[in-house]
């Protein structure tokens, strides 16, 4: 009989993994402080954060995936939705929980573990404060292996895995079972409905797959990546390294830009934040001007009005002296960055990866070019 191996997950983990995450959010999938907020509160509680990778998942087991939905923009409201879900986020009161258990109680099966959404500062804690809150593991994977500002954008829809039945709930008390929609797109368009008429978020569990399918589906050791990421930004600081230099190397990415904030323009609008970020460059990029445009995470770029990286590959806007991620929620003019890009998974590279997340599925006449025929590693 096989052994499932657990990896126990400590409070420096917890910092590690959602920093690292972080990074990888690409401006969004949540603010990477209230997921470390999350995870230790849970570690303090006394619950375990267990990890398991996608070999120790049985066929016939059921994985449930939490997802934060809404948008990343600041307001008064998201402050008071984060203020009542930092009160819930380690009791069975915790929206995610919550969620788990309707859904669980609509498909009559427990839920064997948890997988993350996409990985990012909070949404990949979520997964995991969600198991550790039902006393299960969550799985070292994620269907996308960045964030994404659309919850169809994912492997499961690249593969066909259902994303309904789905619960939805938040720290407004509500609990919703959609049984069936028609396709991703309008399971999206109902969860951003209800996050932007409720606080602007809202959390929900959704795309109950058994192992078998589960572990044809999802990108592997993706929350091994961030944890790494996170481990070398922390041991470069502690040295006095460089650390935007400690998380490319770690990423195995490429510096696409360095400069200053000269205008930062948004607006939240159907449940996202939508905007564009120009940077005039320093040193090396003295005299040049990095554009990028974001639909809650950061997607498409421009140097000197020319087509740049894009997405699916990964930009990634770091405080250079920290090398943390800055969120699209965090920015603000006249802010120091580091501009790093990141290779996507090879599934993202598909033709049908390429027609769910691309520069043409946001409205661009921009063919997807490679991060690797765009940008130089120094």
């Amino acid at each position: 009989m096989k052994v499932m191996s657990r990896v126990a997950l400590n409070q420096k983990d917890a910092v590690d993994l959602c920093i690292g995450a972080g990074i990888l959010g690409t401006g969004g999938g949540g603010l990477p402080d209230f997921g470390i907020f999350a995870l230790q509160e849970i570690l303090k509680s006394g619950r375990r954060v267990e990890m398991i990778g996608v070999e120790d998942v049985p066929d016939d087991a059921l994985i449930l995936c939490p997802a934060g939905v809404g948008s990343i923009a600041p307001s008064p409201r998201i402050e008071e939705r984060k203020r009542l879900r930092a009160e819930k986020v380690a009791t069975e009161n915790n929206p995610f929980y919550v969620a788990l258990r309707t859904l669980e109680s609509h498909l009559n099966k427990k839920a064997y573990a948890t997988v993350a959404v996409e990985i990012g500062g909070s949404n990949t804690a979520y997964a995991a404060v969600t198991a550790a809150l039902a006393g299960i593991p969550f799985v070292d994977a994620d269907p996308v292996g960045r964030s994404i500002p659309e919850i169809d954008m994912s492997t499961f829809t690249i593969h066909g895995v259902p994303i309904a039945p789905m619960a939805i709930s938040d720290v407004y008390d509500y609990e919703i079972i959609v049984k069936k929609v028609r396709n991703d797109k309008q399971a999206e368009d109902l969860a951003r409905a209800i996050a932007a008429s409720h606080g602007g978020g809202c959390s929900v569990v959704c795309r109950p797959v058994e192992g078998r399918r589960f572990k044809e589906t999802v990108i592997p050791k993706t929350v091994s990546k961030a944890l790494g990421i996170g481990r070398a930004l922390s041991e470069a600081l502690e040295w006095g390294r460089d650390p935007v230099q400690a998380v490319t190397d770690a990423a195995d990415g490429f510096p696409l830009f360095a400069g200053k904030v000269s205008a930062f323009e948004w607006e939240d609008r159907a449940g996202h934040m939508w905007g564009s970020t120009t940077i005039d460059g320093d040193g090396i990029y003295s005299g040049k001007s990095m554009r990028i445009w974001f639909k809650n995470e950061n997607l498409v770029s421009w140097i000197d009005g020319d087509p740049f990286v894009t997405c699916p590959d990964l930009i990634c806007v770091l405080d250079p002296t920290s090398g943390r991620a800055i969120t699209n929620g965090e920015m603000r003019v006249g802010a120091k960055v580091d501009v790093v890009g990141i290779a996507s998974a090879p599934v993202w590279r598909s033709e049908r990866g390429l027609e769910i997340l691309s520069p043409k599925r946001f409205g661009f006449d921009i063919d997807y070019v490679p991060i690797e025929e765009r940008a130089v590693r120094r």
